[in-house]
């Protein structure tokens, strides 16, 4: 019964009060015959808490009576009379409050003690209002039961005793009236020992080390011992008694419901009060007090005593601050916590572990742990066997939880068994780490790694990652197939130590070199064997790999096997160049209807000031009319086919071409090898583009100028060429315009490469100085030369024929505002905002980008607020082209 009892919380007994408890139950029962057995009714709607309240009073010699709820209690105190009421507050029907006013009303004889597992200081407090004699919370100690219950009994018996005693004291002074004359010799001769008496009465008044006092009921104090004059901080015990007790509390309203309490019953027991010393300095208190009552049933003083609890307030004061610290930290930690008992059951859970889940507080006490497991049957068998010790607790075990609006939670769980006082396990703590980002990233991570390992496989050419120490970090298949070693024998093993039949040395000094300026550099013509023991060549591009202003991580080599077409090219280098040339102007021609319309529509441009960049426009010009010619002169030939051909011969001729198509920057994911699958992946007016951009920085070839490089001029053309044709196409979904976008990208510098070609020296001085006085080549341009490269290009291009809207688009893309109004004019827009954003750093004048924006321009075409994302299509444009 003890255990069951201890189980559910009802019981609180040390090991030494269970083995006194066990004794004393088998002592027997005291016979109900006893005269001095008192008879005590237990009301509880538990049976065991009857049961377990009747063996702890019966050994003690009290007469129990059980009753189950207040109706039954009612009948039997009908008919039977009794000493003592244990009573439970919280019971079906009448309530236990309802009760005990019940029986201080019409059974005053019987003291009423509250045994209840409400502990809250507010209700005692009520209880005790009303007459009840004692308040046990539960879970309570036997000997808290026995204590109460031995206080009420005692509490009766006082009453009597006084009553007794009070009949007998007017007897004997009825007694004593009629003999006094006989009596008034004794009196004086006990008057010394009287006073003696007296004297020792006060010394051991004063020897107690508790607070005595009387007071009558109007406040005035009669008495006090020397401990209570200390306690209150008065000199003596004089100027104590003068005081009045009401102006010593804290809180008069404390000293009401003292009052009214000990009016009702005649008695207080452990009423905790807040007094002010004479200091002003506040004590807390508890009191015992007892009211003193005439024959006719009036307070006529009140006697009690009082204990300094001050210390004892600050510890529970202290403990519950703890606590509610404890608590706050408990709901706030950053990780949910939540326990459940025996059966599985959650009983605790913090606001954390709430708002993981999504469920409030009450929606998960009381349901079982695996009910908010994805998968409950398999979670249910795994925490019954931790309850059972047949599985170990979970260390960092990850689980998966359904929250409440469906979706799922993933978390790292770690267990903490509660064990009871036999070392069972009575309950498990669990703290559950929310790990749902990290278990994604991680398989984003893994998909990321799958899907990088089929791009490697999937890539036709030759590629090898190597770090900063030489190691091999990347192998792809191709690069097993052309130089014999497998991957997983390449993968960490260092470059110069690999079985590779190559030209190692020089492979090396490029890797240094790389490394070392941190720019790519190209190897042709890398003599190696392949596995079949035939000699080649290899073409490698070693690109540096890491972030800029960093230390590089190593180079990525980038590489084909060019045996066949280097044979080819040394064959038929210098006759299919000049045949491509030839037919690359005619290709162009073809698509133009009338170019002499176009040369009629673009002579607006600039008439005033050509000066000496007229004669080279015109060799320009007539060079334009007489492919225009040529390629008229093709016997009946389709256009498409006739471009692919010219592209194929031009190929032929220049080592340039063929990486720009299998480029990254196109965002290819296979490698083009033919001409025809050129076109039909890049577009016919993407290749055209390609083959006139390509073929004037190959004919064209400026003088070396100290801030003029053609190669950078043309990597700076490509992107921008890339970036206008992505923003023309996001904006539009018009594929011929995203393709001028693309071509006007291309051509856009156009006229920076004439004018370093014809006029190296003068254009040198005049780049020079814009570097020096910080200003933007194209207005150093128009200030010394009356035309900027924009409007010299455009020139060239309208001559030659190419459409009104890449005319426009190159030489407006310093200033798009300037250019007339039509719908054709958006790729203008979008080489304005490439040419831009993608400004290189060394002729930006001024540094920050949105000084040269023509905003007003894009506010008007409503595109203002696209600049972040075109901004983040470059900057990817820009990292890509540096990897």
């Amino acid at each position: 019964m003890e255990a069951l009892a201890e189980k559910k919380g009802i019981l609180r007994t040390t090991p030494a009060r269970k083995q006194s408890l066990r004794e004393g139950l088998g002592h027997g029962i005291v016979s109900s015959s006893s005269p001095k057995a008192c008879r005590v009714l237990v009301v509880d709607d538990e049976e065991p808490v009857r049961l377990l309240l009747a063996r702890i009073l019966k050994p003690e010699g009290y007469l129990v009576e059980l009753a189950s709820d207040g109706s039954q209690a009612r009948q039997i105190m009908a008919e039977q009379s009794f000493d003592v009421v244990l009573c439970d507050l919280t019971m079906p029907g009448e309530s236990g409050m309802e009760l005990a006013r019940w029986i201080i009303e019409t059974c005053p004889q019987s003291a009423v003690v509250i045994v209840s597992v409400v502990s809250d200081p507010k209700l005692a407090e009520s209880a005790l209002e009303i007459g009840v004699q004692g308040y046990v919370p539960k879970p309570f100690s036997p000997e808290a039961i026995l204590i109460n219950v031995a206080g009420a009994v005692k509490r009766k018996q006082l009453e009597e005793e006084n009553r007794s005693h009070r009949e007998l004291l007017e007897q004997a002074v009825e007694e004593r009236t009629a003999s006094l004359r006989s009596t008034i010799s004794k009196l004086r001769k006990t008057r010394e020992a009287l006073k003696r008496a007296q004297e020792s009465y006060r010394n051991l008044f004063d020897r107690i080390p508790l607070g005595l006092f009387r007071t009558t009921p109007e406040g005035q104090i009669l008495d006090a011992n020397k401990a209570l004059v200390q306690m209150l901080g008065f000199p003596s015990r004089d100027e104590l008694l003068r005081a009045n007790a009401a102006l010593l509390y804290q809180d008069p309203t404390a000293r009401l419901r003292w009052k009214k309490a000990i009016q009702k019953e005649g008695l207080v027991r452990g009423f905790q009060k807040e007094l002010r010393r004479r200091d002003g300095k506040s004590i807390w208190v508890e009191e015992h007090t007892t009211a003193v009552r005439d024959k006719q049933g009036r307070i006529i003083c009140f006697e009690g005593i009082i204990q300094d609890v001050t210390q004892r307030k600050l510890m529970e004061q202290a403990l519950r601050e703890s606590q509610e610290r404890l608590q706050e930290l408990f709901e706030q930690a950053p990780v949910g916590y939540f326990e459940y008992d025996r059966y599985g059951r959650i009983f605790n859970v913090n606001q954390t572990q709430q708002e993981m889940l999504g469920y409030t507080r009450e929606e998960i006490l009381g349901r079982y742990v695996w009910e908010f497991f994805t998968e409950p049957e398999p979670g249910r068998s795994q925490v019954l066997a931790k309850l059972a010790g047949a599985l170990p607790p979970a260390e960092a075990f990850e689980r998966y939880y359904r929250r409440k609006d469906g979706s799922t939670l993933v978390g790292l769980i770690q267990d903490k068994l509660i064990l009871d006082d036999q070392g069972r396990i009575r309950a498990i703590r669990c703290t559950v780490q929310d790990i749902t980002e990290r278990k994604a990233m991680e398989d984003e991570l893994r998909k990321a790694h799958d899907e990088k390992e089929l791009l490697l496989s999937a890539i036709s050419s030759i590629l090898i990652g190597v770090s900063s120490q030489g190691v091999v970090t990347e192998w792809n298949k191709a690069a097993a197939w052309t130089l014999g070693v497998a991957r997983e024998d390449a993968l960490g093993a260092r470059l110069k130590d690999l079985r590779v039949q190559w030209d190692i040395k020089s492979v090396e000094e490029g890797v240094a070199r790389c490394l070392e300026s941190g720019e790519a550099c190209h190897l042709e013509e890398i003599v190696f064997f392949r596995p079949d023991e035939k000699e080649g060549f290899l073409g490698l591009n070693i690109s540096p790999v890491g972030r800029p202003g960093m230390t590089l991580e190593g180079v990525l080599i980038l590489g084909a096997d060019i045996t066949e077409r280097r044979i080819l090219e040394r064959q038929l280098l210098q006759a299919q160049k000049l045949e491509s040339i030839g037919q690359l102007a005619a290709g162009i021609a073809h698509e133009i209807n009338t170019p002499i319309q176009y040369i009629g529509d673009n002579t607006r441009f600039l008439r005033d000031a050509w000066g000496e960049i007229l004669p080279v426009l015109e060799k320009s010009m007539w060079k334009g009319l007489l492919a225009s010619r040529s390629f008229s002169q093709l016997p009946g030939s389709k256009p498409w086919w006739r471009v692919w051909e010219v592209f194929q011969a031009f190929l032929l001729c220049t080592g340039r071409s063929w990486p720009i198509v299998n480029s990254a920057f196109f965002g290819l994911f296979r490698e083009v090898r033919h001409p025809v699958e050129a076109v039909k992946y890049l577009g016919i007016e993407t290749i055209k583009a390609l083959v006139l951009s390509l073929h004037l920085f190959e004919e064209l070839q400026p003088a070396p100028l100290e801030n003029f490089c053609a190669e950078r001029l043309w990597e700076h053309s490509f992107q921008v060429a890339r970036a206008a044709k992505r923003i023309a196409w996001r904006e539009t979904q018009d594929p011929p315009v995203s393709e001028a976008a693309f071509t006007s990208g291309l051509l856009h510098d156009t006229g920076r490469l004439l004018l370093a070609t014809s006029l190296p020296e003068r254009y040198g001085l005049l780049l020079n100085k814009a570097r020096e006085d910080r200003e933007m080549i194209w207005q150093a341009e128009l200030s010394e030369l009356g035309a900027s490269h924009a409007e010299v290009g455009a020139y060239l291009l309208g001559i030659w024929g190419l459409p009104q809207d890449i005319v426009e688009a190159t030489a407006f893309h310093h200033c798009p505002s300037k250019s007339p109004p039509h719908p054709g004019g958006f790729p203008a827009a979008a080489v304005h905002v490439a040419e831009t954003l993608l400004q290189d750093p060394e002729e930006a004048f001024p540094e920050d980008w949105k000084a040269c924006m023509d905003q007003d321009y894009l506010m008007a075409l409503g595109r203002l607020e696209r600049l972040p994302e075109w901004e983040g299509f470059c900057c990817e444009i820009r990292e890509k082209a540096h990897v």
